[in-house]
């Protein structure tokens, strides 16, 4: 109840606090591993692996009710979310007293800052696809892609692309010019596919989520 999860539009713990009870569908999710870190009294400390989506306020309560005393969260710090550590993050307040305090523009603080993760690091899970240098200034003005503006040679496997997903948008020096979202059901073909006439080549494979002017080395 007690979480951000949505019921006819409203956040549960909305309604939780002005004491209303709603039945939430359960969701699948997975824990792979949990271990007790310390135990003090009625105070326990675990440490959890667990998937996307995973409440831990619920995992507590969950655990309370399993020992028959009813379990509650005092607190709760994300360690690690895909490959970003917090070992590795910087507190607001040493951002503001060590990158920002003393530098008037943005270009300034930025390029000395080691703390600012590159925009290329946060889309690298995300297939590529290449563009031929004919068409870079019609992807930053905004284009959707066509099949006829890939550089083959370079983006390998199209077959991997499917509707709904996102793709980064590289010219051929590597440099993001913008980030897509597939439209088609038939979006690329692999080579040995029957061979498409203009009109298929000039359909709109993608459309554009956010171009980048300068492009992104």
């Amino acid at each position: 109840m007690y979480s951000a999860v949505k019921y006819k539009g409203s956040p549960s713990y909305r309604l939780a606090r002005k004491g209303h009870r709603v039945e939430l569908e359960p969701k699948i999710v997975n824990i792979y591993n949990l271990e007790p870190v310390s135990i003090e009294k009625d105070l326990v400390e675990i440490k959890v692996n667990c998937s996307s989506g995973t409440y831990i306020r619920s995992l507590a309560y969950d655990i309370g009710e399993l020992l028959g005393t009813g379990a509650s969260l005092k607190e709760l710090k994300r360690t690690l979310i895909n490959d970003y550590k917090l070992e590795d993050s910087i507190s607001v307040e040493d951002f503001i007293k060590n990158v920002l305090e003393g530098h008037l523009s943005v270009e300034k603080y930025i390029e000395p800052a080691s703390c600012i993760v590159p925009l290329k690091r946060l889309l690298e899970k995300m297939e590529n696809v290449y563009v031929k240098n004919r068409y870079i200034s019609s992807i930053k003005n905004g284009w959707p892609l066509t099949e006829e503006m890939i550089e083959n040679r370079l983006t390998g496997n199209t077959g991997l692309f499917k509707k709904g997903s996102f793709v980064n948008i590289l010219d051929s020096n590597s440099n993001l010019l913008a980030v897509h979202e597939v439209i088609s059901e038939e979006v690329f073909c692999d080579k040995g596919d029957r061979v498409r006439n203009m009109a298929e080549k000039k359909q709109k494979l993608t459309k554009n989520i956010i171009s980048f002017i300068d492009g992104v080395d």
